[in-house]
């Protein structure tokens, strides 16, 4: 597995400990708006995480076709 998919997927990690971190404290508020705030906190980082996975598996398949050409340059020398 490559270093920036390892880095992503931290990445990703961390966003979430950081959500269910802030939604311990806004729970702990008596606040009609922390509903509104926690919903929007979690579609921001759905859109984030959603980023993060596109990205990865656009550069798995940037990683395969580039040690398929490797391989077949490879082939077509001998």
């Amino acid at each position: 597995m490559s270093t920036d998919i390892i880095h992503k997927e931290r990445k990703l990690n961390d966003t979430e400990k950081l959500y269910m971190n802030l939604r311990d404290v806004l729970s702990k508020q008596p606040n009609s708006q922390r509903e509104t705030s926690l919903d929007k906190v979690q579609n921001i980082l759905r859109k984030r995480e959603e980023k993060i996975k596109v990205s990865s598996e656009t550069y798995k398949k940037d990683l395969i076709n580039w040690e398929f050409l490797k391989i077949n340059r490879g082939n077509s020398s001998k």
